[in-house]
């Protein structure tokens, strides 16, 4: 098992060799896996997201050309657009010498996954956000701006990001055409 970056969505292919004490796989075995969501650190039970750590079974990948290579295949839609997790895979029938062992995936982080989030983002705004130190160019595109996201249309209104604030998203947003070529989100208390 390797730490891998994948997109939001994508398939994410966890494979793990099962070996003996001579290095040969071991095929017949009872692999699984635990699969961590680090946001929140909690674990999938195959159709959901839960607090208690819970195994799933593997499946033996081809025990004729790949003696002792165990997968399970994670659909990363299921959680958050960036998110990142630990995955450890373990025979629980005690029979292999090199486990558990243990990766990682990084979900999301990509430039266009993070457009599509602030597209989002952006989408969603009503009456609980107020835009700040917008920065314009000579063409009159916009160059920056500071997004600041409050519980509600009052605590907008009192503009002192401190009360019912959520969280503030810098733009910058460099043109090439109309397309906004960056994205960076800072989140503040």
């Amino acid at each position: 098992m390797s730490s891998e970056r994948f997109n939001s969505g994508d398939n994410i292919p966890i494979r793990t060799r099962f070996e003996d004490v001579n290095g040969a796989g071991i095929t017949n075995a009872t692999g699984v896996i635990f699969i961590q969501r680090t946001s929140d650190n909690e674990y999938w039970n195959g159709s959901a997201f839960q607090v208690a750590r819970v195994s799933i079974v593997m499946d033996e990948f081809d025990e004729t050309n790949s003696p002792g290579v165990w997968r399970f295949d994670f659909d990363s839609s299921v959680g958050d657009l960036i998110d990142n997790y630990a995955f450890e895979a373990v025979d629980t029938s005690g029979n292999s010498v090199n486990l558990p062992e243990q990766g990682f995936a990084f979900v999301g982080g990509y430039l266009d996954q993070l457009l599509t989030d602030s597209s989002k983002m952006l989408g969603l705004m009503r009456e609980n956000t107020k835009i700040k130190n917008t920065v314009y160019d000579g063409a009159n595109n916009l160059i920056s701006a500071d997004i600041f996201q409050y519980d509600s249309k009052v605590n907008v209104d009192l503009d002192d990001e401190v009360t019912g604030f959520i969280r503030k998203w810098t733009i910058v947003s460099p043109h090439t055409g109309l397309t906004m070529d960056s994205f960076k989100q800072r989140l503040e208390p």
